[in-house]
Formats: C-alpha cells, structure tokens, sequence
C-alpha cells in the first residue's frame, strides 16, 4: 500500500541523494536552546524538522549541548 501510494502523481519526494532542506537561524537557535532551556525534542517540534537534524545544528552552529 504505501509503495502504491508513493507512485501516485500527487506525492513529492525527494530525488535520489537529496536531502530535505531548512533553514533555521544560529541566533534563534541559540535563545531557544541556551537562553530558554528548550529541549532539542520541542524546538524540533516548533521548526518541522526532526530532533537528529536540531541536535546536527547545534553541533554545526557551536552551540554547547547541555547535559
């Protein structure tokens, strides 16, 4: 079923190799993760983009990770 579903005309996808994109600002980031204590988990939630990809923006952006 959801082999059938993803051949219908009406379903994007990616091409092969590509990967989704956003783009979340360091300064928005940071306040939301530092400055407010939120957890990877509810930024991801706020921003439509999964927590791997939060916690890989940290990283990229120097941000410090909290225990």
């Amino acid at each position: 079923m959801i082999a059938r579903r993803l051949h219908e005309p009406d379903v994007p996808m990616l091409e092969s190799g590509c990967h989704g994109k956003y783009d979340l600002d360091r300064d928005w980031l940071y306040q939301c993760y530092v400055v407010d204590k939120r957890t990877h988990g509810r930024i991801a939630a706020e921003a439509g983009v999964s927590q791997s990809a939060i916690e890989r923006l940290t990283v990229a952006y120097g941000i410090p990770n909290r225990s």
